[in-house]
């Protein structure tokens, strides 16, 4: 298990965690803190996990980037220095090789609901809420988390979540499709971990290829068309697919 003040990560098994730990402050998310993402899910990787949790501590997902930070920004070095650390920490989680699961409860607003999109999965308890509220407070998002946002739920929706600068109940962010599933606050480890363990049976190279192709860069900048099919054709012959195969036929 690694710590430091505010994020604690660990692996169980093949799942790796990386859990936000200022709850005093709603976990929210510090210049130090976006530095270490990067480094400890690269870690998680390098010791052996097959998937990451991300995960906010005491029933709280995280509020947002911590604004006192923001509000004591006076040059624009030290403001682009700032935002290059958040934009480096969201980008790593977003192309990330690992599959990834943002578990939510409570509060999951601005920074921290820019981090939960960055996961490729996002499951949260019934009590959750959900926002972007940058309008509200006179800031500009980017392309990249803009585009994020409006893969998943829409442009129409993605507009209206930042224009109006309201949060939103977890039944409405699971309409629009901002989260998978909701689970009763007693129920999200559990079926989360359920979830994991399953995803973690199957082929870790078919869901990074997939991963991959499903990117927005997909088909440019990270991998030509030709690349793409030349990954299915060689997964066919690859041995993992002869084992796994012949274990599905055996049961037939």
């Amino acid at each position: 298990m690694t710590k430091n003040d505010s994020i604690s990560s660990w692996l169980s098994g093949e799942i790796g965690y990386l859990e936000l730990n200022r709850p005093e402050l709603k976990n929210a998310i510090s210049y130090e803190m976006w530095q270490a993402i990067p480094a400890r899910l690269q870690l998680l990787k390098d010791a052996g996990a097959k998937l990451v949790i991300l995960r906010g501590k005491g029933a709280i997902f995280a509020s947002g980037a911590d604004l006192s930070e923001l509000v004591d920004l006076q040059t624009f070095e030290s403001a682009e220095r700032n935002w290059h650390g958040i934009s480096r920490a969201l980008n790593f989680v977003a192309d990330f090789s690992l599959p990834t699961i943002a578990a939510i409860e409570g509060p999951c607003i601005g920074g921290g609901c820019l981090l939960a999109i960055a996961c490729d999965l996002r499951y949260a308890t019934n009590d959750a809420v959900f926002g972007v509220p940058i309008a509200k407070l006179g800031i500009v998002l980017d392309k990249e988390n803009l585009n994020r946002l409006g893969r998943l739920v829409g442009l129409a929706r993605a507009k209206e979540l930042i224009f109006r600068g309201n949060l939103i109940s977890a039944p409405e962010a699971r309409e629009i499709g901002l989260v998978n599933e909701l689970f009763a606050g007693v129920e999200l480890e559990e079926r989360i971990a359920a979830i994991a363990l399953e995803i973690g049976a199957n082929s870790l190279q078919s869901i990074q290829e997939c991963k991959l192709a499903l990117s927005p860069e997909g088909d440019a900048s990270v991998r030509s068309l030709a690349d793409s099919h030349r990954a299915v054709v060689s997964s066919y012959l690859s041995p993992e697919f002869k084992e796994r195969s012949s274990r599905v036929l055996k049961n037939d």
